[in-house]
């Protein structure tokens, strides 16, 4: 099974119509390119022209999930025990509160639990089998776990409370297949722009969701 392949393990409908306007973009000479999945070394090409280090996509399942890395090196599953996307879960809690009639004490307390829960979930495991230093991290996040604040993930352990964007920086995109599009409209020059790099700990592409 391709590193394509693997990202449909746990994903699951999010209703008839979402199908169906798939369906006709899909259809499309542009939708087919959307949903066709960059080669490796593609993608690759495109973490080194926007100076980060590896893409990342998070992959919930209906227990645990896990998380498909790909750089330089190829393609690669991670274990993530707690990457679940459940009805009453932290992510499915928090994105209601985004609304400013929100109230803000609950808005509050949900954050909390919303940064602990990508913390353990996510940002724990891949920091696990990542160098030392400060790797740059693209991730891809589905559906409700695009509206998590990824950056502010507070990582699991003891001792002095550590944040996400303490230990990596953090950006996020749509798919692998924006990545390189983007990649592609980053002008050549000499040396690397500051414009090509993606912000710290920013949605640094463009979201087309």
């Amino acid at each position: 099974m391709g590193w394509a392949e693997a990202l449909s393990t746990g994903l699951g409908s999010s209703g008839d119509l979402r199908e169906r306007v798939l369906d006709v973009l899909r259809a499309t000479p542009e939708g087919a390119a959307l949903f066709t999945a960059p080669p490796l070394d593609a993608v690759a090409k495109a973490l080194g022209t926007v100076g980060a280090d590896v893409l990342v996509y998070l992959v919930p399942g209906a227990a645990d999930g896990h998380l498909v890395l790909v750089d330089s090196g190829g393609a690669r599953a991670v274990a993530a025990p707690g990457l679940r996307v459940d009805p009453d879960g932290p992510p499915a809690r928090f994105v209601p509160l985004l609304a400013d009639t929100a109230d803000r004490l609950q808005r509050r307390r949900v954050l909390r639990e919303v940064i602990d829960w990508a913390g353990t979930a996510v940002v724990g495991p891949l920091r696990a089998v990542l160098p030392d230093g400060e790797p740059r991290v693209v991730l891809v996040p589905a559906d409700v776990l695009g509206a998590v604040p990824w950056a502010a993930a507070r990582l699991p352990g003891p001792g002095l409370v550590r944040y996400a964007c303490q230990e990596l920086v953090v950006s996020t995109a749509a798919s692998a297949r924006q990545l390189v599009d983007v990649a592609a409209r980053v002008p050549a020059t000499t040396g690397a722009p500051c414009s090509s790099v993606p912000p710290r700990n920013r949605r640094a592409t463009p979201s087309r969701r």
